[in-house]
C-alpha cells in the first residue's frame, strides 16, 4: 500500500499576460490585475456558466415515467452521457490531481466584472438535505430567487479550503446585507461516500456555524452532466458562483483565491447589492 501524501499549495511562476475573456459576455472589457497576470498562465472565463431556461425544483417528480424515460434515451442526452464518458477517459484521477498540484485546482480566471444580465445563464437545481435538522429536503431553484447568493460547491476536503478562500472575504464584506445568503452545497453523488458521511451530521454541524447551517445543503444528486455548464473542469476542485436575484450566474471562481479575485466577487456581489436597493435596472458595473 502507498501510504496517502497530503497535496501541497504550490505557488507557479508563468508568464505575465493572461488570455482576456470575450468582452460581449462581461459588463466591460475585463482588464489584467497584475497579481493575476503574473500567478497564473490560465485564461480568463471566456463564457456565461449556467443552464438556459429557469429551472423548476422537482420537476421530474412532476413528469410522468414515460416522458422521463423518453428525455433519458434522447439523442441530447446520450451526447451529453458520451461527452461526459470521452472526457472522464481523456483525463480522469491522475489529471484531476496533476491540475490540484500545478494550477491550485484552477483551470480558468474568475472575471474582474460581471457577466452581463442580457448573456447570464440560470444556476442549476440542485436539491439536498438542510444540514440544520438533517430532514428537510432544498432546491437550490427556490433559494436563490430574492436574494443575492453566493453559492459555493465542493465534494472534497481539498475543494472545502477552496470554498473557503472565496466565502471568507466574501462574507466578511457582506454577511450583514438582509438581502444577502450564502449557500454551501457539499456534493457526495458517490451512494456509499453520502451514506457514511450522513452519520456525521453532528461533526457536521460543529464545523459550520450555526448562522449558515440553514443554508448549508448535503446533496447526493449527481452532477455530472451539470459540470460542463458550470464550467466545474476539475472533480475535486471547490467552486463559488455570485447569483442574482433571478437565478442568473453573475460571476464565478475556482480553485484557490487570488487577492484580484476574490476582491473581484467581493465588487460583484456588492454592485448586485446596490442595484436591488435602487430598485432599478442594470447598469454597468
Amino acid at each position: 500500500m502507498f501510504a496517502a501524501r497530503q497535496i501541497p499549495r504550490l505557488a507557479v511562476s508563468v508568464p505575465r499576460t493572461a488570455t482576456l475573456a470575450p468582452a460581449r459576455y462581461f459588463t466591460r472589457p475585463p482588464a489584467q490585475p497584475a497579481d493575476l497576470a503574473e500567478a497564473r498562465s490560465l485564461p480568463y472565463l471566456a463564457r456565461p456558466l449556467g443552464v438556459p431556461e429557469r429551472p423548476e425544483p422537482d420537476a421530474d417528480a412532476e413528469r410522468g415515467l414515460r416522458e422521463r424515460t423518453k428525455e433519458f434515451f434522447s439523442e441530447e442526452r446520450q451526447e451529453e452521457r458520451k461527452r461526459a464518458m470521452l472526457k472522464e477517459a481523456h483525463t480522469g484521477y491522475f489529471a484531476d490531481l496533476a491540475t490540484i498540484q500545478k494550477h491550485g485546482g484552477k483551470t480558468w480566471i474568475a472575471p474582474p466584472t460581471l457577466i452581463q444580465e442580457q448573456r447570464a445563464l440560470y444556476f442549476p437545481d440542485i436539491k439536498g438535505t438542510k444540514l440544520k435538522d438533517g430532514k428537510t429536503q432544498l432546491h437550490t431553484a427556490e433559494m436563490v430567487q430574492g436574494k443575492v447568493s453566493l453559492v459555493t460547491v465542493q465534494s472534497t476536503t481539498i475543494g472545502d479550503e477552496h470554498v473557503k478562500s472565496w466565502s471568507k472575504p466574501i462574507l466578511s464584506a457582506h454577511s450583514s446585507h438582509p438581502s444577502f445568503q450564502y449557500i454551501q452545497i457539499n456534493s457526495q453523488p458517490n451512494p456509499l461516500k453520502s451514506f457514511l458521511l450522513s452519520l456525521f451530521f453532528s461533526s457536521l454541524r460543529r464545523d459550520v456555524p450555526p448562522a449558515l447551517q440553514d443554508t448549508y445543503l448535503f446533496s447526493a444528486q449527481s452532477l455530472e452532466y451539470l459540470r460542463p455548464h458550470l464550467g466545474m473542469d476539475n472533480k475535486y476542485a471547490g467552486y463559488a458562483y455570485v447569483v442574482d436575484s433571478e437565478g442568473r450566474v453573475r460571476w464565478a471562481g475556482g480553485g484557490f483565491a487570488e487577492e484580484g479575485e476574490w476582491r473581484a466577487g467581493e465588487r460583484a456581489v456588492g454592485v448586485l447589492l446596490g442595484r436591488m436597493g435602487e430598485g432599478g435596472g442594470e447598469g454597468k458595473a
